[in-house]
């Protein structure tokens, strides 16, 4: 925390697992600590999950619950709710709109996420759909991560309150200096963050059996989820995979910062990519120097032709992937050289100074 005077209170809302290794536990740290270094006083209200794997949809319904009753219960009231927005955070939404109190909702992606994530949700379409809606149009302001986005919650929330600010990137962490105790191949690719259903898992899987990958790289997975049973699997049939496991967020900076190249293999799997994409990894990598191979999909494949930083991969095949991986091992893809003044853009004191600004404005 600074000595800068305190500008106020933000009680921050997240329904989803804060643990390390997922995408939400990165965004929300990374910006309290930097709205704290801007004078903000922030209480993080979340589900806390003690054991490594989550407890059944009924359990963590009633912790979300648990939750926002603690919030609720407060004696004072902040200046500002900020929610990272859910389905169930409608209850908070509400009882702030009962009490007249600011809110501000940060959206990360559309509808399909949920039913993506929770396919028994898909049955309840119209009624989740509307728990979302309301927000949306009861929100003071709202934070949304890519232009797509934008387009698309304009239409549902009625109104025009809405700022675009892209994910961000730790630069003390992850920088082309990082270093790591970690025993790594000498010449590999990599892929990290969540194993969820888009993330492309299997063409990457299946693209190290290609004749066109290049024989003495190694593909290198760090993270946890869904799909991790599937590389697990992979290590045991093929000497060019390599899984790491999970590491401390603050420990997979040094290993990323010695691949050729990161890999963003997502995947438009029902449609939840039309509303483009700024995915975390995407950015972490390029704050290494090191390049990215990414698929062809709005928003991320511009942001990479745009700023020079690295490869877009047109087919979503294995062979395609294979052949973008053998591209990346030679001089002219290597050469590539990011610049300063891309990462300073890109890191999340940057993005927080945006969104500081647009919180006085509201508050104020």
């Amino acid at each position: 925390m600074s000595n800068l005077a305190n500008k106020g209170e933000i009680f921050y809302l997240c329904l989803e697992p804060v643990r390390e290794g997922h995408a939400s536990y990165t965004h929300v740290i990374e910006i309290i600590q930097a709205l704290e270094k801007l004078g903000w006083k922030l209480k993080l209200f979340n589900p806390v999950y003690h054991d490594r794997k989550l407890p059944s949809l009924y359990e963590r319904i009633l912790r979300m619950l648990k939750t926002q009753l603690q919030l609720i219960q407060v004696n004072t009231h902040p200046d500002l709710i900020y929610i990272r927005c859910h389905p169930f955070s409608f209850i908070t939404a509400l009882w702030a709109k009962w009490k007249g109190l600011k809110v501000f909702q940060e959206v990360n992606g559309p509808y399909e996420d949920l039913f993506i994530a929770w396919p028994w949700a898909k049955y309840f379409r119209s009624f989740f759909q509307m728990l979302y809606r309301k927000q949306f149009e009861w929100a003071d302001h709202i934070i949304v991560v890519t232009a797509g986005l934008k387009e698309f919650i304009k239409k549902e929330a009625k109104h025009e309150r809405i700022t675009v600010i892209s994910n961000g990137v730790n630069t003390t962490l992850f920088n082309r200096d990082a270093k790591t105790n970690c025993i790594l191949p000498d010449q590999f690719v990599i892929f990290f963050g969540t194993f969820s259903r888009w993330h492309g898992i299997s063409l990457l899987l299946n693209a190290i059996d290609d004749p066109a990958w290049p024989e003495r790289v190694k593909l290198v997975f760090i993270g946890d989820g869904v799909e991790r049973l599937s590389i697990e699997n992979k290590t045991k049939s093929s000497d060019r995979l390599i899984y790491l496991g999970r590491k401390p967020y603050k420990e997979v900076g040094g290993i990323v910062a010695k691949a050729i190249a990161g890999l963003v293999p997502i995947q438009n799997v029902e449609g939840r990519a039309l509303t483009g994409l700024a995915p975390l990894k995407l950015f972490e990598t390029i704050a290494c120097s090191v390049p990215v191979i990414v698929s062809d999909l709005p928003e991320q494949a511009n942001f990479v032709k745009e700023n020079k930083c690295g490869w877009v991969v047109k087919e979503q095949t294995s062979e395609a992937w294979a052949k973008a991986v053998r591209e990346a091992t030679n001089n002219t893809f290597r050469s590539l050289k990011i610049s300063k003044d891309l990462i300073e853009s890109i890191s999340w004191s940057k993005k927080a100074e945006i969104l500081d600004k647009i919180i006085e404005k509201n508050v104020s």
